[in-house]
């Protein structure tokens, strides 16, 4: 049995004078926002995910179009292993993709468009 613990979602600040005044021009993200983001990614990449060991865990950073779709490939921040690493990499591309985009709130784009997002492992299959 595949267990999967996503560990969590970091929003980044995104440099330079025209995002730091969108940012200021719409209201931030709650906690509560930032929870039902982490849960909609939570449910789309975790099907994905075949992160093996107790101990593993990965970090990328996911940049996004507006339109829920990924702006590009993760990028791998850290991680317990290579494997652990490239894991959380190719679940997070093969299911966000297009046709199936994260659907979240695009009028708070600005806010989620980088963002980095932490996965652990689950007991060994």
């Amino acid at each position: 049995m595949k267990t999967f613990l996503a560990a969590g979602l970091a929003l980044l600040v995104v440099s330079g004078a025209s995002a730091q005044e969108s940012r200021q021009a719409s209201p931030k993200l709650t906690l509560a926002q930032q929870m039902k983001l982490q849960t909609i990614i939570n449910r789309q990449v975790q099907p994905c995910l075949n992160m093996r060991g107790e101990k593993s865990f990965a970090k990328v950073r996911i940049q996004m179009n507006r339109d829920g779709s990924l702006a590009g490939l993760p990028v791998s921040v850290s991680g317990s292993d290579y494997e652990a690493m490239n894991a959380l990499v190719r679940a997070v591309a093969l299911c966000i993709t297009p046709e199936h985009p994260l659907r979240f709130d695009p009028a708070l784009y600005e806010h989620w468009r980088t963002f980095s997002y932490t996965a652990r492992g689950g007991d060994p299959e």
